[in-house]
């Protein structure tokens, strides 16, 4: 039964990684082949091996049609894309915690119905929505349980699509929201009613009071991801001191948490349920055990705002009091697959997030090491070298884990973690749980409770400061160094004795020095990173940047969001050199956050100015190779400021052989015509392999001159979709239209890599095809 429940789970995680949906004929199919197969499996009697075989399939295709349904439901869901940037008048309450900036505020909204009685199909969806803030800087913040209407303008949920990229809209359909969008500024945007006291409320209020203590703004922003899984107040450079120590899951609201609260949960109910048993002789004490862990744990998840993450753990407690109440009659791995089933069924497309990797191979791991845990050790130091080799051999088996989903993995996580899971766990966690249920009835005594665990986190914040940077470089294993280190975990899980447990060493050794390589000389990669531009150049040994795309808010920008996960994703590290074409957002925005984690050894900035750091001017006649890869600075002319920022724009051009691709930034039509007699001069067939289209396609530029001399085979526009400048020009499209040159949108491909082999033959990738999933549009 195991099996059958394992093929279950299989089946549904499977849809999840389907390109298409199938239509309604091939689900009709599925359900007679099903009942083909039952019938089949229930007339057999002589061949025990068959009926095995046919319930198996059964069970597989039962979770496939599950998956069917839940894409299904997920996508009939979301906002019809001819709905897409209409205006809607709403009625509906705040849900989860508002997430405030200086300059909008973001939250979610549960829609009660739409004012105009024609679109039916909004009414109890939810929608999330930013609402910038006005001429006057003033905007009403919105509290959770209050009832607003509002006038609101909605897009059908989509994200950007890039290698090793977050997927945004994955994640929308996860979490049931319909429709993106903002609230426009208008007279009929009105409060109806109050706070209606919920759960939500209560996790503003308990937000709120904490960023009332007289704590340093990042131990109050702990506290807050501790009590209420709110991690929009956490300083990006907390986030990655917490990371790159292998302790982020213990400063926010975890799984492990969830565990350990249940833990204690159990402990305190089993206490209970010895106490009525002795005095009133009712009840058996593990029922009360099993009732504290999931009540206990349950209220910990709410408090957190029962996201994904919470409620995979929910699931594993559940199964685990599930298993303590049926006395433990079925095997461990009986309860580990019903988790996993529970995890399906709750988020199908759960295998797509790398926090379900880790739970669920920390979960397979201590199972493993069950035999050991379970072992009765009367000698503390028998038992402190049993914690430590469990630490050990977590770390060793997560490590695969967290290199495949290029997570920061540290040398020194294992001892970290040992002090730090219960010191956090059960010093710090308890005063943060205690410090939320008194509240409500005593703020004083709260406030108390919260300062004694703001001064823990003080303390060990300082003790991670303190500490060396020990995050090893960023890897991208290869089939083969994958499935080395698949076996190099496998044998250091082994007990001592197993054969071959000594070669795990060399083997380890072998596997990190295969790097993957590209295998083409030259590489150029147009990220999606909507209207804006990053460019990544990679040779055989070099890297080049050039633009970090925009800025959206204070907590994202495409230097770190976008650029960053995709260097460390083709293991490129620090690039060489960071072109800034010019200082517009779109294409400056990114750079502060990219420079946060990547420091390249030389900057070239398009616009004029004061020479700093390793940052110099970008002007015409600088020149370098790499690796037979040719880079040449066209524009602009040294000491040339009288031009406007678009026109200052640093122009590349990149040669490889008699191919020859040309980044002009936002150049105009006048510079344009200055550029022509270089590129001439420059190219031997007057011809460019490839554009990329200067300033995203607008009307100013890629002018009919320009584009019948330098005759592309590809443009390249990057910009976004339905967006509101409206690039690219339908005139400029026409123009290169006419020319024969293939263009390309980032808008509608993703990501778009140009690889060039040693023969020079191009080939071309779009991310969005590449790895497209269903819920693509």
């Amino acid at each position: 039964m195991v099996f059958r429940l394992l093929l279950l789970s299989v089946g549904v995680f499977l849809v999840g990684w389907l390109p298409l949906l199938p239509g309604w004929v091939f689900v009709v199919c599925l359900s007679l082949v099903m009942g083909l197969l039952l019938l089949f499996a229930r007339l057999t009697s002589k061949s025990p091996r068959l009926k095995n075989l046919s319930y198996y399939a059964v069970f597989l295709l039962a979770g496939v049609s599950y998956g069917l349904y839940s894409g299904y439901q997920m996508l009939a869901n979301q906002l019809p894309g001819n709905l897409t940037g209409q205006t809607f008048k709403v009625v509906g309450s705040v849900v989860g915690l508002p997430s405030v900036s200086s300059q909008s505020v973001r939250f979610e909204f549960q829609v009660k119905h739409a004012v105009d009685s024609r679109y039916v199909w909004l009414n109890r969806k939810k929608i999330s929505l930013s609402w910038h803030w006005g001429a006057n800087g003033e905007v009403a913040i919105p509290e959770p349980g209050q009832q607003w209407q509002l006038e609101v303008r909605l897009r059908r949920p989509r994200g950007f699509v890039n290698p090793y990229g977050f997927d945004y809209q994955r994640w929308l359909l996860s979490e049931g929201i319909a429709a993106t969008g903002y609230v426009r500024n208008s007279g009929d945007n009105e409060l109806i009613s109050g706070n209606h006291y919920s759960l939500s409320h209560w996790r503003w209020q308990l937000r709120e009071s904490i960023q009332q203590l007289e704590l340093s703004s990042d131990v109050r922003a702990l506290l807050v991801a501790l009590t209420v899984g709110d991690r929009s107040l956490l300083p990006e450079d907390v986030w990655q001191q917490l990371t790159h120590a292998g302790v982020i899951h213990l400063l926010v609201i975890s799984g492990l948490h969830i565990g350990l609260i249940a833990l204690m949960g159990f402990w305190l109910g089993s206490g209970v349920g010895r106490l009525v048993v002795v005095c009133w002789k009712f009840g058996i004490s593990h029922y009360w055990g099993s009732a504290f862990s999931i009540t206990f744990a349950a209220g910990y998840a709410g408090l957190s705002g029962l996201g994904l993450p919470a409620q995979r753990a929910l699931v594993m407690v559940a199964v685990a009091n599930l298993m303590i109440l049926m006395n433990r009659q079925l095997p461990p791995g009986y309860g580990f697959v019903l988790a996993l089933l529970g995890v399906a069924v709750v988020d199908p497309l759960a295998t797509h997030s790398g926090g379900f990797w880790l739970s669920f191979t920390a979960a397979a791991i201590l199972l493993w090491l069950l035999p050991t845990l379970t072992e009765k050790q009367t000698d503390a130091v028998a038992k402190l070298k049993q914690l430590m080799r469990v630490q050990w051999l977590m770390f060793v088996g997560l490590f695969v884990v967290l290199m495949l989903w290029q997570l920061p993995q540290s040398i020194i996580s294992p001892l970290v973690n040992f002090v730090a899971v219960p010191w956090i766990s059960f010093l710090v966690v308890p005063f943060c749980l205690t410090a939320a249920m008194i509240q409500p009835f005593s703020t004083d005594g709260a406030e108390v409770l919260w300062c004694l665990g703001g001064w823990q986190l003080e303390i060990f914040m300082n003790l991670i400061a303190s500490m060396p940077d020990t995050t090893l470089p960023t890897i991208v294993p290869g089939p083969v160094m994958t499935a080395s280190l698949l076996v190099v975990a496998f044998l250091l899980l082994m007990p001592r004795g197993f054969p071959g447990k000594y070669l795990s060493v060399p083997l380890l050794a072998a596997s990190l020095c295969t790097s993957v390589k590209s295998g083409f000389p030259l590489v150029i990669t147009a990220l999606d990173v909507g209207q804006g531009l990053a460019v990544v150049v990679r040779t055989a040994a070099h890297t080049l940047i050039y633009d970090t795309g925009p800025r959206y808010s204070e907590r994202f920008d495409a230097g770190s969001g976008i650029v960053v996960p995709y260097l460390r994703g083709v293991g490129a590290g620090a690039p060489d050199v960071l072109i800034v074409s010019h200082n517009d957002l779109d294409h400056a925005g990114g750079v502060d956050g990219f420079l946060k984690h990547y420091q390249p050894q030389e900057i070239l900035m398009g616009e004029v100015i004061n020479s700093r750091d390793n940052r110099d001017n970008c002007y015409l006649g600088q020149r370098w190779e790499w690796d037979n890869v040719t880079f040449r600075v066209l524009h602009p002319e040294p000491g040339s400021s009288n031009k406007t920022s678009n026109n200052r724009s640093c122009v590349l051009l990149i040669s490889y052989g008699n191919r020859h691709i040309l980044l002009p930034g936002d150049i105009e039509r006048e510079v344009e015509f200055v550029l022509l007699p270089r590129l001439k001069q420059m190219m031997d067939n007057n011809q460019l392999t490839m554009l990329m289209a200067p300033h995203h396609g607008s009307a100013t530029s890629s002018s009919s001159a320009f584009v019948r001399a330098v005759r592309p085979e590809h443009v390249v526009f990057s910009a976004g979709f339905q967006h509101h400048f409206g690039h690219p020009h339908k005139n400029v499209v026409r123009r290169y239209l006419y020319q024969g040159t293939k263009q390309w949108n980032t808008a509608y491909s993703g990501a778009l890599t140009f690889r060039w082999n040693e023969q020079g033959e191009l080939f071309i990738d779009e991310q969005r095809v590449v790895a497209r999933r269903y819920w693509f549009q």
